[in-house]
């Protein structure tokens, strides 16, 4: 195993036991002048600084980020580890089962290691880049569905983005008709996952936040995926939208969307 994927293992599985914790105290916590909001953030910095002081035990040198981070200053040379202590934070508030850790570890500007833990199911995914992407140690692979009817689509938008753009609803509205199934996870990191996995057969992302994606492309990629933009190029940060899923749905997916999309509204 790499070592650098040994430790962000062991970072992930500390960061999920904090949320379980969490997650079974806050069902029965009655006080209502505490926040439920305010404890939550006191739980993701607790969560942060553990899993900061595990890393830097075997790698003082790295960079980290995590959400709360301002200003970090970096070159591209260095190692730079990327987490996320509670994806899916919103569900979490409401008592929702789904949630994550993630960690993303960037060396020499390439992410080579991805790290996205389930803790409610134990699901650990990981990849390397080069080496394939598992699910508790089994291979993971996406799904090879070649047709878009019945078939399991994921969907990431804001609905600000979807006000000002009505190609965007017209892409949901075509697809539709293929009498597709969408789901809205509101965890993002997960959504990849489950393309890794094969639980989902593809994800339309229209709400791009770099810090919450870039785990999760690894894993689509190393598990036979591709990642595109709306126009079937790399271009997703600057579009601000990203498609994944296996090459087969990806080739019909850019043909039936490209009479909607145009460079002004993505």
């Amino acid at each position: 195993m790499h070592p650098i994927l040994n430790i962000a293992i062991r970072v992930a599985r500390k960061g999920g036991n904090i949320l379980i914790q969490n997650y079974d105290n806050q069902k029965i916590n009655n006080d209502k002048q505490i926040k439920k909001q305010d404890l939550i953030v006191k739980m993701v910095e607790i969560s942060e600084k553990l899993m900061i002081n595990i890393i830097q035990k075997s790698y003082p040198k790295h960079i980290i980020i995590t959400k709360n981070s301002k200003n970090v200053a970096f070159n591209m040379s260095e190692i730079v580890w990327l987490i996320n202590a509670l994806d899916g934070i919103s569900n979490f508030e409401r008592n929702l089962p789904h949630f994550c850790v993630s960690i993303a570890v960037i060396i020499r500007n390439i992410t080579e290691i991805s790290v996205i833990y389930d803790p409610l199911r134990n699901e650990l995914f990981t990849s390397v880049k080069g080496q394939g992407a598992q699910l508790n140690g089994y291979r993971m692979r996406c799904n090879e569905i070649s047709s878009l009817r019945n078939s399991l689509i994921g969907i990431i938008f804001s609905y600000s983005k979807c006000n000002k753009s009505n190609d965007i609803m017209k892409v949901f509205d075509s697809f539709l008709i293929e009498n597709i199934k969408l789901r809205s996870t509101g965890c993002t990191n997960l959504d990849y996952s489950y393309i890794a996995i094969g639980r989902l057969d593809f994800l339309f992302n229209f709400n791009i936040k770099p810090f919450k994606i870039t785990s999760g492309i690894l894993q689509v990629k190393e598990a036979g995926g591709l990642i595109s933009d709306v126009y079937g190029g790399n271009n997703y940060f600057a579009l601000g939208s990203i498609l994944a899923g296996n090459p087969k749905l990806m080739r019909i997916v850019l043909t039936k969307i490209r009479k909607y999309v145009n460079s002004n509204d993505t």
